[in-house]
């Protein structure tokens, strides 16, 4: 083993057991999280600007810009883990508190309203298209006793057919009445939650230390701690993850049935979302806050510091880091996607371009014969 992986790995262990990093570090990390997570998102937005009037791209940019925002609160809350000291002031306090709160639910509510919305658009997409399933044989238009006409009649059927298939794919995309109505109450919901937090999170100091922490004080009433505590625990963690563990389900089932294969793209984008969230963000929730609800008592502030019972600051980095970058991996993914489904579009296109060019040379061979 040479010196400097020996050197990296006491590296480690000292930070594994000390559980701590040098400022400069958390700076260098959040810095690229930061930079990196506006390139990405940016590119979603921009790519997704010129569809901004359909439904899944509006909840796709809505995501985009959270993720932006939500990048933000990744500095001082390094910061406040791994010092265990909050060196803001009061005012950055109650800032990062309630809107650490409010864009966690908006992403969370948000991913929930697309698969949603994908699902009720998708059964839409197939029940028009059973009205408009004509045999295809309707479409066949050749006519021996009129070879003349016979490329335009291939042509002509070509579109009617395609305008078939199409119509009511470009009548679920052009549809952004729920979008609207569905992300209004999503706001109404994580402004309700999270006021509790901007109003009552302060700056306390730590008695027999030279430590301050970022909490939300209770109040003197207990029953409405306790309140407050049952709200945030269904609310923003308990409901919201049966409910998107449920779409998600729903969205795997559509996507093997899906027809035509356009209708798979918005479930691909919706699933990718789903998972995103599930596999970096649902052990910040389960992790800290009914964790953190469940072993401490009601006279005691609440949001002390994110995995405060359960592991050192290092593994409290970590899994903060996971859920963090969980707002670079959604718009590479989305990118990815929209590459991928452009490039099987062109080659769709080729494929239809080629069969029409051989059969307009085949008939016009044959007429040639005759």
């Amino acid at each position: 083993m040479t010196n400097n992986s020996i050197d990296s790995l006491v590296l480690l262990k000292n930070f594994y057991e000390e559980g701590n990093f040098s400022e400069k570090q958390l700076n260098m990390i959040s810095g690229g999280f930061m930079l990196f997570g506006v390139i990405l998102n940016m590119g979603t937005l921009v790519t997704s600007i010129n569809n901004l009037n359909k439904g899944i791209t509006s909840f796709i940019v809505s995501i985009a810009f959270l993720d932006i925002l939500n990048l933000m609160l990744l500095l001082p809350e390094l910061n406040f883990i791994n010092s265990q000291n909050w060196k803001f002031s009061q005012k950055l306090c109650f800032i990062y508190m309630g809107t650490e709160c409010l864009i966690s639910i908006l992403i969370f509510y948000t991913t929930i309203a697309l698969n949603l919305t994908v699902i009720s658009n998708v059964k839409l997409i197939q029940s028009k298209i059973k009205v408009h399933n004509i045999d295809k044989e309707e479409y066949h238009l050749y006519d021996s006793s009129n070879e003349s006409d016979e490329l335009d009649d291939i042509e002509q059927g070509y579109e009617i057919l395609e305008s078939c298939r199409e119509e009511p794919i470009s009548r679920y995309e052009d549809k952004n009445e729920s979008f609207s109505f569905l992300f209004l109450l999503i706001l109404i919901l994580a402004v309700s939650v999270s006021i509790p937090f901007f109003l009552y999170a302060q700056k306390q100091h730590v008695p027999g230390t030279n430590n301050s922490i970022c909490v939300m004080k209770p109040l003197n009433d207990p029953i409405f701690n306790n309140i407050i505590e049952i709200c945030i625990i269904f609310v923003r963690v308990l409901i919201p993850s049966m409910i998107l563990l449920t779409t998600t389900i729903v969205l795997l089932l559509k996507n093997f049935k899906a027809k035509p294969e356009s209708t798979r793209i918005p479930i691909k984008i919706a699933l990718t979302l789903s998972m995103i969230f599930i596999v970096c963000s649902f052990q910040r929730f389960y992790g800290t806050l009914i964790t953190e609800f469940v072993k401490r008592k009601l006279t005691e502030p609440f949001q002390v510091l994110k995995y405060s019972h359960a592991i050192n600051s290092l593994s409290a980095i970590m899994l903060t880091l996971l859920h963090y970058l969980s707002s670079l991996i959604r718009p590479f993914s989305l990118l990815m996607i929209q590459v991928c489904s452009r490039l099987s579009c062109i080659t769709k296109t080729r494929h239809k371009s080629t069969i029409k060019t051989k059969t307009a040379i085949k008939t016009i061979n044959n007429t040639i014969e005759l």
